[in-house]
């Protein structure tokens, strides 16, 4: 049955209430009259907004045709649809027979159920080729486009519909259909002739040196444009690449070699899009181009001075020679400073937990069921992943019978490289939970379980009013990063996040946001609240604000800080459904009884004594931001170490289990902010000035070429900014130029340091 969200505004965050078919014949009968402005929309997927991250990530419910530009008579509307035997309803829109742009036509929207949901990879598809068909805007086929409600400007405003929903519904999977046969050959025709248009673009003209043109050609040899796309956070979609800027949800961006074998990239994409023709003259751009692009804004001079070391190094560093010959000619050389060794130039972190890296029991078959998932295969994350999934379907009705009591619900904040596939880490809880759902009606057991979402409100009324819904609920988002940043700036934003800190340790007490003028919030008695949210590592701790973390909003997340680097792509081999006894597995924890509790043993009791002495309470004295709740995290962690093998008792070897891993993510999690340096309150120059002054004291003497590789701070700012940061070195007595080699800067505090002892 057709439900479809419902807002009462185009500026509503949520939807108010879910329509069926007929409520939606209802609304065409009785249209709303006023400015379209206050007119109410829907949406064609399932989702708790309207935002382009949760459209593709929903399920469609409906095509949604916009005949809004060639003036179709009812006659010719019921001419074109009838012909596919399928249930639709059509009428005018507010803009019907009103002049639009120095145009009075008349305007139609149609709406075509669906016999099943389908997922936006299916939709974008058929609802583009359908528009395209029939000569309609193709506008209305992005994956977030909302549609307005049947509504008219004034009584008097003239109003047409036409209901035909007694007919089948629509199958998008019925090959035979002539509706689909249609949408997808136009659909295909459109992306050949894009293709077509792709593989005719001349390449974009370069006026470089002879040196120059042979470092490009390096950086061409060397570099692939799609590792680069996918870095950027372009997404694959069947032979095409989605933009992270798109607004549409339909890949443009086209891969194509030459007839001389040369790789080459087209974007289709709009101005959004920084690599679309339109940004680059309708020209086609090689790796190069896509790498001055994305990674120096444009900058060709910046990028072969950066990029030239990493592709020649041999040949850069006669180039150095030469040069500092040339500067030294008639010069008493002066002593060279000894280099950075490779491995302090470049950071490291600290190795992951060895417990992490093979669960026990059933939380081990979980890992391997995620890790058999992923393209880019990585034991750890696969691990985090797995106790954020147990997790989300414990939570509901357990808890850890403590001092005052803890739920098992939590805060994940999972840390990987842009286009490590971190879809493939979600998706899995999603299976689990709609598998064990099936063998859960089948066995009529208890049915309260887990609503698993994908992004969350930006409201404190709104989190609440999902919980109101469901008291037991879990976030899957890729949002955090940015709604953390711009929780910095506004205030229903940040009123949000104080309201997940509250929720956080509300599992088992109340919560309820206070009363709105317009509505009454219920409150929610033991709400159990956790979030999957994945992001990067410059996105997450570039919002990270000192204010913020010392309010205890950060020690609430568990932070898994993944690798810095993509693991090999796998292309084989991949399992990707649960085996029954894990999805039997999920189904028994779902139906455990409310109110049930993890107890100590008495031993485990003593263990979690001498951990949490040794282990949580040394660093909670040091670092409250981030380590401010690892001790409770951890008996969180070994409850659910017990209960993946069945045991409603927390042993020692629980304990120690769940204190390695959690104080191992810890110090991976601490030391990449202590190299981001986002947590000391100062500006990014004072940040990198920071991290710069603690190399300088280690060191007699530093190139100027190593700082990047010594302050990720440093790096990320700009010339200019990096001019002054050396410039303030300076004058404050930290370093000194040296005169005979100006890329050298000689530490004072170093030689202070040197005459002291």
């Amino acid at each position: 049955m057709m439900r479809l969200p419902y807002y009462s505004k185009i500026t509503q965050e949520a939807p108010a209430k879910y329509l069926s078919l007929a409520g939606v014949v209802d609304l065409a009968r009785s249209p709303s009259v006023g400015p379209k402005s206050d007119t109410a929309a829907l949406t064609p997927f399932m989702a708790q907004g309207k935002t382009q991250s949760a459209a593709v990530e929903a399920e469609f419910r409906a095509l949604i045709v916009d005949h809004d530009d060639d003036d179709k008579t009812a006659a010719e509307i019921r001419d074109l649809y009838d012909s596919y035997g399928v249930a639709y309803l059509a009428y005018t829109t507010s803009s019907h027979q009103q002049d639009k742009g120095g145009v009075t036509a008349n305007r139609w929207k149609l709406i075509i159920p669906l016999a099943n949901p389908i997922e936006h990879e299916q939709y974008a598809p058929l609802a583009m080729g359908l528009s395209l068909h029939h000569g309609a805007d193709p506008a209305q086929a992005r994956a977030q486009q909302v549609f307005y409600a049947p509504n008219k400007l004034t009584p008097s405003a003239p109003y047409e519909f036409i209901d035909a929903t007694d007919r089948p519904l629509l199958d998008a999977n019925d090959t035979g259909s002539t509706l689909v046969v249609a949408a997808l050959s136009a659909y295909r025709q459109e992306q050949e002739r894009k293709e077509q248009v792709a593989a005719q673009a001349p390449a974009k003209p370069r006026s470089v040196s002879g040196h120059d043109a042979g470092i490009i050609g390096k950086v061409c040899q060397q570099f692939d444009i799609e590792n680069e796309l996918l870095r950027h956070g372009y997404r694959r979609v069947g032979k095409r690449y989605l933009s992270p800027q798109s607004s549409t949800g339909e890949p443009g961006v086209y891969i194509f070699t030459t007839d001389d074998g040369k790789e080459r990239l087209y974007s289709h994409h709009g101005e959004s899009d920084p690599l679309s023709n339109l940004n680059h003259g309708g020209h086609s751009l090689d790796v190069f181009d896509v790498l001055v692009t994305l990674d120096y804004a444009g900058d060709v001079s910046r990028a072969i001075a950066d990029l030239a070391p990493k592709v020649d190094p041999e040949g850069q560093k006669q180039r150095q020679r030469e040069y500092m010959d040339e500067q030294d000619a008639g010069k008493q050389p002066a002593p060279t400073p000894p280099p950075v060794a490779a491995s302090e130039a470049v950071f490291t972190l600290p190795d992951y937990p060895t417990d992490l890296m093979a669960l026990p029991y059933k939380l081990g078959e979980l890992q391997q069921f995620i890790y058999n998932r992923m393209t880019y295969r990585s034991l750890p994350m696969a691990g985090i992943t797995a106790i954020a999934t147990l997790t989300a379907f414990a939570q509901t009705h357990i808890t850890i019978k403590s001092r005052d009591g803890l739920g098992l619900n939590e805060y994940y904040m999972v840390l990987a490289p842009t286009g490590f596939g971190k879809e493939d880490i979600r998706k899995p809880m999603e299976i689990l939970d709609r598998k064990s759902e099936d063998a859960i009606k089948a066995g009529m057991g208890n049915m309260e379980s887990v609503k698993i979402r994908h992004a969350a409100p930006a409201s404190a009324q709104g989190i609440h009013q999902i919980m109101e819904e469901n008291r037991s609920t879990c976030f899957l988002s890729d949002e955090f990063a940015e709604w953390l940043r711009l929780s910095h700036t506004d205030a229903q934003k940040q009123a949000g996040l104080g309201y997940l800190m509250q929720a956080y340790t509300k599992a088992l007490g109340i919560i309820e946001p206070g009363h709105a003028v317009t509505r009454k919030y219920e409150p929610v008695e033991k709400p159990r609240l956790s979030i999957f949210a994945t992001s990067t590592a410059e996105a997450m701790f570039s919002t990270l604000t000192r204010d913020q973390a010392d309010s205890g909003a950060y020690n609430r997340w568990i932070m898994f800080a993944g690798d810095t680097e993509l693991p090999p792509k796998r292309y084989t081999g991949q399992v990707y459904e649960p085996n029954q006894t894990l999805i039997n597995f999920i189904a028994w924890v779902k139906e455990i009884e409310p109110r049930k509790e993890i107890k100590f043993t008495s031993a485990g009791l003593e263990a979690f004594i001498e951990l949490d002495s040794n282990m949580a309470e040394p660093i909670k004295r040091k670092d409250g931001v981030l380590g401010g709740r690892l001790a409770e995290q951890a008996i969180k962690m070994a409850g659910l170490i017990a209960l993946s093998d069945k045991r409603f008792q927390i042993e020692p070897s629980d304990l120690q289990a769940a204190f390695n891993i959690r104080i191992g993510l810890y110090q991976r999690a601490a030391a990449l902010a202590r190299h981001e340096g986002s947590l000391d309150g100062l500006h990014s120059t004072g940040q990198a000035m920071q991290q710069l002054v603690e190399q300088f004291e280690k060191r007699p003497s530093i190139y100027r070429s190593q700082l990047k590789s010594l302050s990720r701070r440093y790096a990320a700012l700009s010339v200019n900014e990096q001019r002054a940061v050396v410039d303030a070195l300076v004058s404050e007595g930290v370093v000194e130029i040296d005169p005979a080699r100006r890329a050298v800067l000689v530490s004072k505090i170093h030689q202070a340091e040197a005459l002291t002892i």
